[in-house]
């Protein structure tokens, strides 16, 4: 058995005068950050529109226990607890504001690379996020 922490705490800014990109900005949700939340929803939004805007700022925190099924098969369990959150440029970091998560799934080191099957259970989606999801990758875990 074995236990994983990933945290990531990141800031991002323009330069003095230029833009920062959409696509520069932290959105998290989906199998390598928020599990349970879709891909890239979980993001400020724009007051007028409503429209994902991504933000400047990003905290997130993964913890992960690992267990063998069948060794010799290479198939290993995971249960894992998530938790973050994005901000924008004028919010401040809130830590008793962050999405969490908790799930299962299966990992296989298979002879084409590593694959993994999780579900993920959001404990506190808005009304309009996905409240659970299943995750499939190919790659690296962390």
């Amino acid at each position: 058995t074995v236990g994983f922490i990933r945290t990531k705490m990141v800031y991002i800014q323009k330069r003095k005068k230029g833009i920062l990109p959409l696509f520069e900005k932290y959105y998290l949700g989906g199998p390598y950050t928020i599990r349970g939340y879709d891909f890239a929803t979980i993001s400020p939004r724009d007051p007028k529109t409503g429209e994902r805007i991504g933000g400047n700022k990003m905290f997130l925190c993964n913890l992960e226990f690992r267990f063998p099924i069948a060794k010799k098969l290479r198939l290993i369990g995971v249960i894992f607890f998530d938790m973050g959150n994005t901000y924008d440029i004028h919010q401040k970091f809130d830590i008793t504001n962050l999405k969490k998560s908790v799930g299962a799934g299966i990992r296989w080191f298979s002879p084409m690379g590593p694959l993994r099957l999780e579900w993920g259970y959001a404990l506190n989606a808005a009304p309009d996020e996905s409240t659970s999801n299943w995750e499939f990758a190919i790659g690296t875990f962390f």
